[in-house]
């Protein structure tokens, strides 16, 4: 287990015009949460669907980021951490196999919609999505509240390197954030109650797992009854980004939904199952979901009106006789 040590982070920061047009995008998504308030509508409830067996909640990045610090700020003692995940295709295809991941994220309190492919998927089944929030443009945002607030912030996962760097980033970015400490994914990693222990007694109000879907989930859910802290968000891959380790699509490839297409070509061995495979099952699995199993469905209810209308010419005739 590290001490958590102040340094100056070494990899670029976030591009500034990326935050500037994300941040814009919430400014927009409050102003038409205020004039729904205005109207008298509830802007803070959630709208959820349910893909491939899974509830989702349809939210704009705005009402994510307000979800997570009102668990922060309302959090009540004796009670157990919110926790919060995201899903994406890969995921999907995941959970359709395993009962337990999808068992876990239906308890989480809040799932989000991340990526092109739960979009389409979301679309087919007469759901609009109202926006893409994936782990890795909510955290340079979320860290900025959380600094506002002074929380205690802990990470977890990754490589020794990466999560080290995470850390420096933090504390260069963003000064006022108390980030408490950090462990990599691989040190006691047999031995969860260590980690737990760490995290309790660094006094974190959230805490990052960065152990990579569906292993984060199953950590998360087996150990939170051993966790004093207030929330808990599943990240993926999200450290080696914020490191620098992997770098991100740029903007143009992201706001068309083809950042899975830099990551592949960055990274080929890892990425090829999981988008040339994987991308091609998911829309196989939710088209079938969408429409080819609903056409029984449809031909019952076809064949019971002709049958009801065999039935009164029937009686018609019967009635003339």
């Amino acid at each position: 287990m590290q001490a958590l040590t102040i340094g100056t982070a070494n990899k670029k920061s976030f591009e500034k015009d990326d935050r500037k047009k994300l941040e814009a995008k919430i400014l927009q998504s409050a102003r038409t949460n205020r004039l729904k308030r205005g109207n008298g509508e509830d802007s803070t409830r959630t709208r959820k669907f349910e893909l491939l067996g899974v509830s989702i909640d349809n939210v704009t990045m705005g009402d994510a980021l307000d979800s997570v610090m009102q668990s922060l700020n309302q959090f009540q003692v004796r009670t157990k951490a919110k926790i919060f995940s995201f899903v994406n295709a890969d995921c999907v295809n995941l959970y359709t196999k395993d009962k337990k991941y999808r068992n876990i994220l239906n308890s989480n309190y809040r799932v989000f919609a991340d990526g092109v492919g739960v979009r389409i998927a979301a679309k087919w089944a007469g759901e609009i999505i109202k926006d893409n929030v994936n782990g890795t443009d909510l955290f340079p945002l979320l860290c900025e509240k959380l600094c506002a607030e002074k929380k205690r912030v802990f990470l977890y996962g990754a490589k020794p390197q990466v999560v080290k760097a995470v850390a420096q980033r933090l504390n260069s970015e963003f000064p006022g954030l108390k980030v408490v400490g950090y462990q990599d994914g691989y040190q006691n990693s047999d031995n969860p109650e260590m980690i737990c222990t760490a995290i309790n007694r660094s006094e974190a109000d959230i805490v990052f797992v960065a152990l990579g879907a569906p292993r984060q989930e199953k950590w998360i859910a087996a150990n939170q009854h051993l966790l004093n802290v207030k929330a808990v968000m599943g990240v993926g891959g999200l450290f080696d980004f914020y490191s620098g380790a992997v770098s991100r699509a740029p903007f143009w490839l992201r706001k068309h939904s083809l950042e899975w297409v830099w990551r592949l070509i960055q990274q080929p061995q890892d990425k090829a199952r999981r988008y040339l495979i994987g991308n091609p099952v998911f829309l196989i699995r939710v088209f079938n979901s969408a429409f080819l199993s609903k056409i029984p469905t449809q031909f019952e209810k076809w064949l019971a009106i002709q049958n009801q209308k065999e039935d009164s010419r029937t009686n018609k005739i019967f009635r003339i006789q």
